[in-house]
C-alpha cells in the first residue's frame, strides 16, 4: 500500500483505500486525536456529532487540495459539534424523503414488485450517497449546499465508477471492523451469559427451584449484576468501538473528498453555480475538461509588410556633340539638357493591426471555508 507523493497530489482516479490510509498517517502521532476523539465520543448524542464532524473537517481540508492528516493540536470541539449536526440533519431529511417514496411506492403492487431490485440496490448505496452531500456541505460549511441536486447529480453522473470504487471499500471495511468488534464484544456477551447461566443452575439446584417463573426472576437479577460488574468492560469495548469507526469515518470521508478533487473544488463558486471545468487524471495525458474551456484572447494578425519602392529609372546619358564640317566651321549645337528623373513614389503605411480583445476575467475563486 506504499503511496508515493505525486499519487497524493491532485486527483487519481483509483487506489482511494491506499491513498486515504496514507493521509491519516501522513504525520507523526496521527492516533493521538483518534484517541482523544473517542474518548470524547463517549458523551452520548454531543460525543457521536463531535466524532462525524471531527471526520468531515479532515475531509473538507482534503477536498481542497491540501495533504495533511488529522487536525492533532488546538482541536475545536465545538466546530466539530456544529459540523455533525448539519450532517445530521442533512442524512434525516434525505432518509426521511427516501422513507416517505419507498412508503408510498409499495402501496402499489406493481410497481412494489419492479422496484425491489431498486431499492435493495438504494439501501446499499445511499449511504455513500449521503457521504458525497455531506462531504460537499461541509466544503461550504452550509446545509444548503447538500441541496444543490443539479451539481450534485452531475458530479455523480461524470464518475460513478469511482464511487463503486469507493463503495467497494466500504464494504471491506465494514467487514472488518464487524470482525473485529464481534470479536471482542462477542467474546465479552458470550462469556457473561454463561457465567449467569452457570450461577442460575447452581442456585435452582441449592434452593431447589421448580418454578419457571422464579428461575425467571432470579436470571434477570444475575443479569443485571452482571451487567453491572462487567460495566467497565463495556465502556472499554465501547470506546475500542469509537477508535475503529472512527479510523473508518476518515478513511470513507478522505476518500470523497480525495474523489471530489477532480471538481476543482478550490474553483467553485456559490452552491448552486454551475461547476467549473472538471480535472482529469494526470495519467491520461491531456487534461481534458468537460466544461467548455474559458475563451482565448484572439492573437493580432500580423502587419502586411509595405510594398518595396520601385527602382527609378536611370537618367538616359547626353548624346555626344557632332564634329564640326571643316567646309563651314560652325559651332557644335549645344547639347540637350537631360531629363530629370522621375521621384521614386513613397511606400504606403502598413495598416495597423487590430487591438487584441481582451479575455474575460475568471471568477474569482471563493475563500477557503
Amino acid at each position: 500500500m506504499a503511496v508515493s507523493a505525486d499519487e497524493l497530489n491532485g486527483y487519481r482516479r483509483d487506489r482511494y483505500l491506499a491513498r486515504s490510509w496514507a493521509l491519516l498517517t501522513l504525520e507523526k502521532g496521527w492516533w493521538k486525536p483518534v484517541l482523544i476523539m473517542a474518548l470524547f465520543g463517549l458523551i452520548p448524542v454531543v460525543g457521536i456529532l463531535a466524532l462525524v464532524g471531527y471526520a468531515l473537517e479532515t475531509a473538507r481540508v482534503t477536498a481542497w487540495g491540501i495533504n495533511a492528516g488529522p487536525k492533532q493540536k488546538d482541536l475545536k470541539f465545538g466546530t466539530y459539534i456544529v459540523t455533525g449536526f448539519k450532517a445530521v440533519v442533512i442524512a434525516l431529511a434525505f432518509g426521511l424523503a427516501y422513507s416517505i417514496a419507498t412508503g408510498i411506492l409499495t402501496f402499489i403492487p406493481v410497481i412494489n414488485l419492479i422496484l425491489i431490485p431498486v431499492f435493495i440496490v438504494a439501501a446499499f448505496v445511499y449511504p455513500l450517497f449521503i457521504n458525497v452531500v455531506q462531504v460537499r456541505a461541509s466544503v461550504y460549511g452550509r446545509i444548503s449546499a447538500g441541496f444543490a441536486f443539479k451539481n450534485i447529480f452531475e458530479m455523480i453522473k461524470h464518475d460513478m465508477g469511482g464511487l463503486f470504487r469507493i463503495f467497494g471499500m466500504g464494504i471491506v471495511l465494514g467487514i472488518v471492523t464487524s470482525i473485529i468488534m464481534g470479536i471482542i464484544g462477542g467474546s465479552a456477551a458470550i462469556s457473561m451469559i454463561v457465567n449467569i447461566g452457570a450461577q442460575a443452575m447452581a442456585i435452582a439446584r441449592t434452593q431447589n427451584i421448580s418454578n419457571q417463573n422464579q428461575l425467571g426472576l432470579v436470571m434477570l437479577a444475575l443479569l443485571a449484576r452482571g451487567f453491572i460488574q462487567m460495566g467497565p468492560i463495556f465502556l472499554v469495548i465501547g470506546y475500542i468501538g469509537h477508535v475503529v469507526g472512527l479510523i473508518v469515518m476518515l478513511l470513507m470521508q478522505n476518500a470523497i473528498a480525495l474523489w471530489m478533487r477532480q471538481f476543482n473544488v478550490p474553483a467553485w463558486g456559490q452552491s448552486n453555480d454551475p461547476l467549473p471545468p472538471f480535472i482529469n487524471d494526470p495519467r491520461d495525458g491531456a487534461a481534458a475538461t468537460y466544461a467548455a474551456p474559458a475563451p482565448v484572447a484572439p492573437t493580432a494578425p500580423a502587419a502586411t509588410a509595405a510594398p518595396a519602392a520601385p527602382v527609378a529609372a536611370p537618367a538616359p546619358v547626353a548624346p555626344a556633340a557632332p564634329v564640326a564640317a571643316p567646309a563651314e566651321p560652325v559651332a557644335a549645337p549645344a547639347a540637350p539638357a537631360a531629363p530629370v528623373a522621375p521621384a521614386a513614389p513613397v511606400a504606403p503605411a502598413a495598416p495597423v493591426a487590430p487591438a487584441a480583445p481582451v479575455a474575460p476575467a475568471a471568477p474569482a475563486a471563493p475563500a477557503a471555508p
